[in-house]
């Protein structure tokens, strides 16, 4: 067995009754806490090479965290309002016309990050997606603490530009 698949084996024993513990508590279900459990494993499995494994035990939580946070969005979605009118419920024109929009300021998004400079754009990621602490993304990246708030700042100024933008260019079409 390699080394990566040993220390994987390792990590899934040092952590999933943690893992499994925090989703049960979180989503009162032994079902889906055995579910997103193992759909954590096989993420981390699946990145593990992009993964310091001394920041595993970080990795899982928010792997395991957003799965839990998209199986209950998913949940909410697919509750129904038995006393709903029919109506009420079907508005085909605004439905299309939110979900266009929505994924219009994904893609506006996902370029503003694209366009960011290569450590900007790494450090903005780690935290925003990854939700890492600035110390934790200092020593991966191996950058002092203020440089990673200083890639924060100037990251975070250039999306709410980018996005600006892109709202007005928006209004001037309608």
């Amino acid at each position: 067995m390699k080394n990566v698949d040993r220390d994987v084996g390792h990590v899934y024993e040092q952590y999933h009754s943690q893992i499994k513990r925090f989703l049960q508590s979180n989503l009162r279900s032994n079902e889906d806490a055995e579910d997103l459990t193992q759909e954590t494993f096989l993420r981390f499995q699946k990145h593990r090479d992009s993964v310091d494994m001394a920041q595993s035990k970080n990795f899982l939580f928010t792997i395991a965290r957003n799965l839990m946070i998209d199986r209950i969005r998913h949940r909410k979605v697919s509750e129904v309002d038995p006393e709903a009118e029919v109506d009420d419920m079907m508005d085909p024109v605004s439905s299309v016309e939110r979900q266009v929009s929505g994924q219009q300021e994904y893609d506006a998004l996902c370029a503003a990050i694209e366009n960011l400079p290569p450590k900007c754009r790494r450090v903005f990621i780690l935290r925003k997606f990854y939700h890492f602490s600035h110390k934790e993304i200092a020593e991966k990246l191996d950058l002092s603490v203020s440089t990673i708030e200083k890639h924060l700042v100037a990251g975070l100024a250039r999306c709410q530009a980018h996005m600006k933008k892109h709202r007005q260019s928006g209004e001037h079409e309608q």
